[in-house]
């Protein structure tokens, strides 16, 4: 076995891939099973406060989705929040919620045996009864299905009203703006909505170009902090970074993009991809969203663009464009593969 790309082993303690948030001191945690979506914070229809911490309403996609401040619901006061923040949407069998984030940290793995209960009591601790140690950050567990199963039956009778959502009174004409036109962009297309397939994807920046990484693909995001290099490799190989015990080796994938080259930073994001070929940590400058992307948004590939024969498409993402890697085809490709005795490209 190749010793520069070695696959991750599975630990004998079953793991669980959690989505980590910052909201105002803490750190949160849930679990990718319940997460459909994250978006860049929406216009919200305001609605009568029967239930304080619901914040306001969204229609995504045709279905109205109740926002709520995650904050007030665990009683500590209302949040502060801004443009730049975040929108979770969360999903319980045929039940929608969004919560209001202020960073999104990325999804690790965590082992079961990591989970520990929560000393505190009240309502705080009445969803997140769990805690774990990630990194540096000790990380709240949300019980999604009670706070979910909590927070909607409780505000099910609300009705919009024309009253405005308090956090967004403070926003200049600008980002009222934005944030509306965000809003647009979550609403139902156009035409036959129920036909229209949508495909998850990671939204990642490389050398100033927006990709699509489709979900499917994507194993977890991390911080990379300490990568070791690896002598005798071709550049495209960064060096191996220790992934809880594990060996995953870095990548840069600039090279086979047709992207301008740089000195390739040795920390930063990481996205791990995982095909039918390949377990790789792909080293990205920035992560912006996961978005649901409708197949009918997709598009031909103009001529001229970055890494033409590894995009299977492009899509709108804001006011930018982004290209959809075909992840299978870009690591199928044999020079990914170093020859381990003479440390070159195969």
């Amino acid at each position: 076995m190749n010793p520069h790309l070695t696959r991750i082993e599975q630990h004998p303690t079953p793991t669980i891939p959690y989505v980590l948030f910052r909201l105002a001191e803490s750190v949160y945690g849930l679990s990718v099973a319940h997460l459909r979506e994250i978006v860049l914070l929406p216009e919200l229809t305001p609605v009568a406060q029967q239930a304080p911490w619901v914040v306001g309403l969204i229609n995504l996609r045709g279905s109205i989705v109740p926002v709520i401040d995650l904050e007030l619901r665990c009683a500590r006061g209302p949040g502060r929040y801004t443009i730049d923040d975040n929108l979770l949407i969360l999903e319980d069998g045929d039940r929608q919620m969004g919560v209001i984030v202020n960073e999104v940290m990325g999804v690790h793995i965590v082992f079961e045996d990591q989970l520990k209960p929560t000393d505190n009591h009240g309502s705080a601790s009445s969803f997140t009864p769990h805690l774990a140690q990630i990194d540096d950050n000790i990380v709240l567990i949300l019980d999604i299905e009670r706070l979910m199963s909590s927070s909607i039956e409780e505000a099910s009778e609300m009705t919009p009203t024309a009253a405005a959502v308090d956090f967004m009174r403070e926003t200049t004409t600008e980002d009222q703006a934005e944030l509306r036109e965000r809003a647009e962009r979550l609403m139902p297309p156009v035409g036959d909505r129920q036909s229209v397939d949508f495909i998850p994807m990671a939204v990642v920046e490389i050398a100033d170009e927006a990709f699509g990484l489709e979900f499917e693909f994507v194993r977890e995001f991390f911080e990379a902090r300490q990568v070791t290099p690896v002598p005798c490799c071709p550049p495209h190989i960064i060096g191996n970074v220790n992934l809880r015990g594990e060996i995953l080796t870095l990548i840069d994938i600039r090279q086979v993009l047709n992207l301008p080259s740089q000195q390739v930073r040795t920390s930063g994001k990481v996205v791990v991809v995982k095909t039918e070929d390949l377990e790789v940590g792909v080293l990205v400058d920035r992560l912006y969203d996961v978005v649901y992307v409708p197949t009918t948004d997709i598009g031909p590939i103009p001529s001229g663009i970055a890494g033409r024969g590894y995009v299977k498409g492009t899509a709108a993402w804001h006011d930018r464009m982004m290209s959809v890697l075909d992840l299978p085809t870009l690591f199928h490709l044999d020079n990914w593969l170093v020859d381990e005795e003479a440390g070159r490209i195969g």
